[in-house]
């Protein structure tokens, strides 16, 4: 049996459109269980249904491998431009390879015209389930999970894919031993901005309004055409207060009620209901949801970025001081309705009025100034080592140098002249008068006028001549009184002068002194 998605009136399958309504029928969710599509993928469960179709836990038939399998709707089934477009997008989305984003390995169309996208299967639950379950979230907890957030849509964004549909059942987190891994899902609805700027008006769907409006940009809701990855960064911006907060910034009866408020309305501040949160964390929110895309951030990385220095928080670490508790935070409303995915033809109006623009200037707080660890004390002290040492070894070099040895071969300068010392004056050649009248034996007369003696017959005996040297004399008293004080120096060997009238040379036989003989009896 199908049904009308609009009525509610059951028909048969051979009925493909409902007669009040037109629109095309749908088969019952449920009726895919147990089937195979393309003769590879069995369906085996149905675990979600939103606006572009159904999900299914199946597996790969081929490699007995649990796959998730999303089906798209009928009704968008039946549009060959939509399911041109969907395949053309499921095929970008399949190149982005990030460990934050769901990986696509098929997709493809059955025998019966089911248009399918086949996926990595995860078990976990998703962002919206969590916050529903404890409420807002820790800070540290929601800047670690808007990390990895927003590396998946840096990578996808640099393909030139827009994902469009950014909402926190998007998100699946899966428990690690680390903490949480958060996925970033349903890529195969994103929007591909052509890298050389040109579009294919026969795919881009003009007529088709896709998105779930508590999480639309303004751009989505005023149906422009022109969607860039500013549109994500503003449905991040609402994942960020609604982690905050525990509920998303607008809410209303109808989509276009909401759509009207993310035109119109200012964005309310995270601070009016989380006291505890910093106030520079409340002003990247603002500034992530501002209404003209030019007063954003312009890339995801920046967002990041300021979100992590607002919370106190570093790259590769979190301080304790940081973390704010569950307990602290107003628990989660249970009154709001489920958000869909909306996918409606722009049959409504929309306002074109549009209050200015409110947006709060972010002031990016500078990181604490880093402590210096100079300590003067550690350059000082090798320092002075190194100058002892070198003294040390240029002093032991020096001492045991050559030049400070003294030479024993060296010649000690002799003793310095007196100056009160007489010059020597030179002997005179002998002459020989001196010697004249002496006996040829040897014995020596007495002269004419020497007294005569008691003994006068007694024979003198030659007494030898004593060497006589004045100058010797006076250097040794000069000497003696000008060094009293120093070292006794070497004798220098003394010369003999000679006197005028020098003595005969003695004779071989007056060389031995004469025997001692008594003195002979003086006769009268």
């Amino acid at each position: 049996m199908k049904k009308c998605p609009k009525c509610g009136v059951e028909y048969s399958d051979q009925t493909t459109l409902c007669p009040t309504d037109g629109v095309a029928l749908e088969k019952d969710p449920d009726s895919l269980v147990g089937a195979t599509l393309a003769g590879k993928y069995r369906i085996d469960e149905r675990l979600n249904e939103g606006g572009m179709g159904t999900v299914y836990r199946g597996t790969h038939v081929l490699m007995d491998k649990t796959v998730a399998i999303k089906v798209l709707r009928p009704a968008l089934a039946a549009d060959e431009k939509i399911v041109a477009r969907f395949s053309r997008e499921a095929r970008a989305a399949s190149r982005i390879s990030h460990p934050n984003a769901l990986s696509v390995t098929d997709f493809g169309e059955d025998e019966n015209g089911n248009v399918f996208l086949v996926m990595e299967f995860l078990r976990g639950k998703t962002l919206k389930q969590v916050i529903r379950d404890g409420g807002p979230l820790p800070l540290t907890r929601i800047v670690d999970i808007t990390r990895q957030i927003g590396d998946a849509l840096n990578a996808a964004h640099a393909q030139g894919v827009v994902h469009r549909d950014l909402k926190s059942d998007n998100i699946m987190l899966i428990d690690t031993m680390t903490g949480d891994h958060a996925k970033v899902l349903d890529f195969g609805i994103a929007k591909i901005n052509e890298l050389d700027g040109s579009t294919d008006t026969g795919l881009t769907a003009p007529n088709l309004v896709i998105g779930t409006p508590q999480y639309m940009s303004p751009e989505q809701c005023a149906q422009n055409a022109k969607i860039d990855a500013r549109s994500d960064i503003y449905s991040l911006g609402v994942i960020l207060y609604e982690m905050l907060v525990g509920h998303v910034p607008f809410s209303g009866e109808s989509p276009t009620i909401v759509m009207m408020k993310h035109l119109q309305d200012p964005v309310p501040s995270v601070l009016e209901e989380r006291e505890d949160v910093p106030a520079p964390v409340a002003r990247v929110v603002a500034r992530a949801m501002a209404k003209v895309p030019g007063d954003r951030y312009q890339c995801v990385a920046d967002l990041i970025e300021d979100l992590t220095i607002a919370s106190g928080m570093t790259i590769f670490g979190v301080p304790p001081a940081a973390a704010v508790t569950n307990a602290s935070a107003p628990p989660a409303r249970s009154d709001e309705p489920d958000e869909v995915t909306v996918v409606r033809t722009r049959d409504e109006p929309v306002a074109s009025l549009r209050r200015a623009p409110v947006t709060v200037p972010v002031q990016t707080v500078p990181p604490a100034p880093i402590a210096s660890s100079f300590n003067p004390l550690k350059v000082l002290i090798p320092a002075a080592v190194a100058l002892l040492v070198v003294f040390a070894a240029f002093y032991t070099f020096t001492r045991n140098s050559p030049a400070s040895i003294p030479n024993a071969n060296e010649q000690v300068p002799a003793l310095a002249a007196d100056p009160n010392s007489q010059p020597v004056q030179p002997t005179q050649p002998p002459t020989g008068k001196a010697e004249e009248g002496l006996p040829a034996g040897g014995a020596v007369k007495p002269p004419a006028n020497v007294n005569a003696s008691p003994n006068a017959n007694a024979e003198v005996s030659p007494e030898p001549i004593e060497d006589f040297s004045p100058v010797v004399n006076a250097n040794e008293n000069a000497n003696t009184n000008s060094n009293s004080n120093r070292a006794p120096a070497l004798p220098e060997p003394t010369r003999s002068i000679v006197p005028d009238t020098a003595p005969p040379a003695p004779s071989p036989s007056a060389t031995k002194p004469p025997a001692e003989k008594p003195s002979p009896t003086a006769t009268p």
